[in-house]
């Protein structure tokens, strides 16, 4: 039995960064498909094979992310939505069917407050919307950036990642395709034969830590 085709990996200059993207073809609408904090493009691969013979569907790799410049610092709210309008614009697509998971949600809702109108529709899954009363107040620490920067970052291989992995919170409860793609293209290689992960515990530990710096709800808005 032949082989599912794979996507093209891609890269385009938005600004100051390299931003790397999976494309997987097609002549129909575009679709773009946003990850979550921590994940990556190819978690998006069993859905966008759905749509790529109806869609143009790209799926990209947020900064700090898969295969995407990772700068040290830059990772708020309204960075992520300026670097998908910024996104859109290089490729110069129009009609935009947007669908995004968790930070990827408001990273769309963040591009259209920033002033894109390449959008068509939008799917946004589980949103990242910070109560008001939390908004800028600096007694409030999300707990997940605490948990974030104690996670474990080199593993002895991929295979010892997967089956540490596959008994924790959230993985035991994804399908093994979800998690065997997290585990393949969620690390890179080691000149020491291990396996480190492509969106250090740091760069998470910031998106969160972030999180409570915007209004989410105000992005919402200008969908």
């Amino acid at each position: 039995m032949p082989s599912e085709p794979q996507p093209a990996d891609r890269y385009v200059r938005v600004g100051d960064l390299r931003l790397h993207y999976l494309d997987f073809g097609g002549d129909g609408p575009p679709l773009l498909f946003l990850h979550a904090t921590g994940f990556h493009a190819w978690l998006w691969l069993p859905y966008a094979r759905r749509f790529a013979a109806s869609h143009r569907v790209l799926a990209l790799d947020q900064r700090g992310h898969g295969e995407s410049d990772k700068p040290p610092t830059g990772y708020g709210w309204d960075t992520f939505g300026a670097d998908v309008k910024g996104f859109l614009d290089a490729l110069g697509l129009d009609g935009v069917r947007a669908v995004g998971h968790s930070k990827g949600a408001t990273a769309i809702a963040a591009a259209a407050a920033a002033g894109t109108r390449r959008l068509a529709r939008a799917v946004l899954i589980e949103p990242v919307l910070i109560s008001a009363a939390h908004l800028k107040e600096p007694t409030w620490e999300n707990p997940l950036a605490a948990a974030a920067r104690r996670r474990r970052n080199v593993w002895p291989s991929r295979e010892a990642m997967f089956a540490s992995l596959r008994g924790r919170m959230p993985f035991e409860t994804w399908e093994e395709e979800f998690v065997r793609l997290y585990v393949e293209h969620g690390v890179a290689d080691r000149p020491d034969g291990q396996v480190e992960l492509l969106c250090p515990g740091e760069i998470e530990a910031q998106v969160y830590a972030n999180a409570p710096l915007s209004d989410g709800f105000a992005f919402l808005e200008r969908l």
